[in-house]
């Protein structure tokens, strides 16, 4: 798997709680922030949770709360019709537990969890909501003494699930006797249908059968021996410091242990696959030459796996792979063919896989050196395979140069890229190469900024400078707005005088833009919009560019895609 195309979900984030997750069918996009989509006013430290469908496009706020919450750290359903989250009050202060349908907005059409058995708010604080694949059973973690279904004496953090079904709460962090675990249990995940719980207890990972009672130590190597050093990481943020594979047979996580597999002498931290019925472990994160790696692997607690524990996506920076930043990678390990490969750099660790591991949603730096923070989708596809883009700007990423690659135009908005394989592309607005970006949506942003960039200037658009433009039409830049910029400039002032007269303007704009004398109807029209003020010269320009004449003379060019230098 080689081939990535990203996609911007949102713009900068408003919240210091953002984070997100993907539906394991890899449709829907949820994520946190305090700023509003179509209710709430933009409030800082008050989150909400908004749901992105990647088919149609559509944006729905999930949670709609008062100043005095905040509604964080979702988790959702295969289906994405389910979602379990923290719901934080500050007065008084309380972190419960809550899940809900989709289509319920509001405190009313969402449930508190963390009850205990007399229906009341549980003595203790919740946190780290997990909830299944079939969204029927939620899983968090509590210091409450007041929750499950025996007596709570260890005077720790337990794990508890709830089955939204028949209403029962039950404590998974006890032993195969049913005896409660000592110290504290942390950030669980669950198995599809809920029936397998893994969690981390005293430096060690842990799974619950919760049908059978048995409790399997996952953070062991192939004969049993426990691992010798820590297991596992912090939770909630967003992030998964273990994954379950969605019929419960293999675990991921992350240890420093050296006895886990053999010639594991790199000192330091290194991610796991436990099959938990034949106690086989994989080193995932190798190189892909099968050899242990030296570099700085995780700086966050994040992993995540495909549905069938064949794809593993995990934290990172490490040198030999191309691709990779010193911030913020994730890498995409597929145990059946052994590649590696560099998935996004710049991340902000909160990141979630689909089930068939093809789609990955993560939170992202927007721009480097910035903490301006964003939702993107990174889709994963095979050499030779069928990209279909979605919802926002999409960019295929290939490590080559552009010269390496024929890109032929199919027609609506279908290309081909041919190397050593050739990608069919539906719906892809932008492709990166290793010396430039081209930009494939001639109606979109892209073509109307080379469209006025030639028409204001008379000349092919310098991949700079359209780079620049591209950029400011992506983040909504009208081109009427841009068209003033392009007046005001030095060149344009040159090309047009510093205070053209109206009729000097349309006199130049039909000849620099559309290359011939006017019409006498065409300079009428013109110039009595402009002296009645029904438009402005840089309105004047705006429409010349986009023309169906413009269009038309342009096109030959567009198709074949625009390059550009990314701003």
């Amino acid at each position: 798997m080689s081939v990535i195309t990203t996609t911007k979900l949102t713009d900068k984030l408003i919240g210091f709680d953002v984070s997100t997750a993907i539906s394991g069918d890899g449709r829907y996009v949820i994520y946190t922030s305090a700023g509003a989509v179509d209710k709430d006013d933009p409030r800082y430290y008050n989150d909400d949770i908004f749901r992105l469908d990647l088919q149609t496009g559509t944006t729905v706020q999930v949670t709609s709360q008062t100043t005095s919450h905040a509604s964080v750290y979702a988790d959702i359903s295969d289906d994405g019709q389910h979602i379990a989250y923290s719901y934080w009050t500050s007065a008084p202060f309380r972190n419960d537990i809550v899940t809900g349908g989709i289509g319920n907005v509001g405190s009313d059409g969402h449930s508190m969890v963390s009850l205990n058995p007399a229906g009341q708010a549980d003595n203790g604080v919740n946190s780290n909501a997990a909830i299944s694949g079939d969204g029927q059973i939620v899983a968090f973690q509590s210091t409450a003494t007041d929750l499950g279904d025996l007596p709570d004496g260890n005077d720790a953090i337990d794990i508890f699930v709830k089955n939204l079904n028949t209403g029962t709460m039950s404590n998974a962090s006890t032993d195969s006797g049913g005896v409660q675990l000592s110290g504290d249990s942390s950030a669980p995940e669950l198995s599809g249908d809920g029936h397998m719980v893994v969690f981390k207890n005293n430096g060690k990972v842990y799974v619950k059968n919760l049908l059978t009672g048995e409790l399997m130590l996952a953070s062991s190597n192939a004969a049993g021996t426990a691992a010798n050093s820590h297991s596992g990481g912090g939770g909630d943020n967003g992030m998964h410091p273990y994954a379950i594979s969605e019929d419960g047979r293999y675990v991921v996580f992350q240890s420093t242990a050296s006895n886990l597999v053999d010639n594991d002498t790199n000192d330091g931290v290194d991610v796991f696959r436990k099959d938990l019925l034949t106690g086989q472990v994989l080193r995932v994160s190798t190189g892909g030459d099968g050899q242990q790696l030296n570099d700085s692997l995780l700086n966050g607690n994040n992993v995540a796996m495909s549905a069938d524990g064949r794809y593993v996506a995990f934290l990172g920076s490490i040198s030999t792979i191309a691709g990779s930043g010193s911030f913020g990678n994730i890498y995409l390990k597929d145990l059946e063919s052994g590649t590696i490969t560099h998935v996004a750099g710049n991340i902000a660790s909160s990141f979630a896989l689909s089930n068939d591991g093809h789609k990955i949603s993560y939170l992202s730096m927007l721009k480097p050196g910035t903490w301006d923070k964003g939702i993107v989708l990174a889709n994963i596809a095979d050499d030779g395979g069928t990209i279909n883009g979605t919802a926002g700007i999409d960019t295929t990423a290939y490590s080559g140069k552009r010269a390496d690659y024929t890109i032929t135009s199919k027609g609506g908005g279908v290309y081909t890229v041919a190397a050593k394989s050739v990608e069919t592309l539906t719906g892809v607005e932008r492709l990166h190469f290793a010396d430039v970006n081209l930009a494939l949506d001639g109606e979109g942003a892209a073509g109307q900024a080379y469209r006025l960039y030639q028409a204001a200037f008379n000349r092919v658009p310098d991949q700079q400078g359209l780079g620049f433009w591209i950029d400011q039409m992506d983040r909504g830049m009208t081109r009427q707005k841009a068209a003033e910029y392009f007046l005001a400039s030095p060149e344009g002032q040159k090309l047009y005088g510093a205070a053209p007269s109206n009729a000097d303007l349309v006199n130049s704009l039909y000849h620099n833009v559309l290359h011939r004398d006017g019409e006498a109807d065409g300079i009428t029209f013109w110039n009595n919009a402009l002296d009645s003020r029904l438009t402005t010269q840089a309105g004047a320009l705006a429409f010349f560019s986009d023309s169906p004449e413009n269009h038309a003379a342009l096109i030959g060019v567009i198709q074949q895609g625009m390059s550009y230098i990314a701003a």
